[in-house]
């Protein structure tokens, strides 16, 4: 386990970079003490701390990449620039708490499709969390986007000019 109850109300998907010193997740955070947490997982990165013998003991320097309020899913690191990550994101807060969705059964979990949400990119050299740290790729904002996979191999790097091939 790697994130927790201290930090984090709850946490999803989370993917190691290429050379696995480093993870991006998404998360909400727990909020001050009386307030409700977020509706909504931001996306972060932290160090994987690692024991002597090179186990997995936690993580360090966390930071969030996504701006307050926005939706954010499905975070990757580009295969071939560790520097750049790769996830969903809807920039601003979803204008419709109602958009269609996924819910199992009748449990907790849910997922929202906002239509907001597209394919961003960060730098984590200069990310900050702002809007204006982030790069879309993929989408408008007028139409779910937000999954996205790309090949490691040298023979398509031509093909990775935008990072994200859809």
């Amino acid at each position: 386990q790697l994130t927790f109850p201290g930090r984090f109300a709850k946490a999803g998907e989370s993917y190691f970079s290429p050379d696995d010193r480093t993870i991006i997740f998404q998360a909400i955070e727990q909020p001050p003490a009386g307030t409700a947490p977020s509706e909504f997982y931001g996306m972060y990165v932290a160090d994987v701390v690692r024991n002597p013998a090179g186990g997995i003991t936690g993580i360090a320097n966390i930071r969030r990449l996504s701006p307050e309020g926005s939706a954010n899913t499905c975070g990757w690191f580009h295969p071939l620039h560790p520097e750049i990550v790769i996830f969903g994101s809807t920039v601003v807060p979803p204008s419709n708490r109602e958009t269609p969705g996924y819910q199992r059964g009748t449990g907790k979990y849910r997922w929202q499709f906002p239509p907001e949400m597209r394919v961003v990119q960060a730098d984590l050299r200069t990310a900050d969390g702002t809007a204006k740290s982030l790069t879309t790729l993929v989408g408008d904002g007028n139409g779910y986007a937000a999954e996205c996979s790309i090949s490691r191999s040298e023979e398509h790097t031509s093909e990775l000019q935008s990072p994200c091939n859809l």
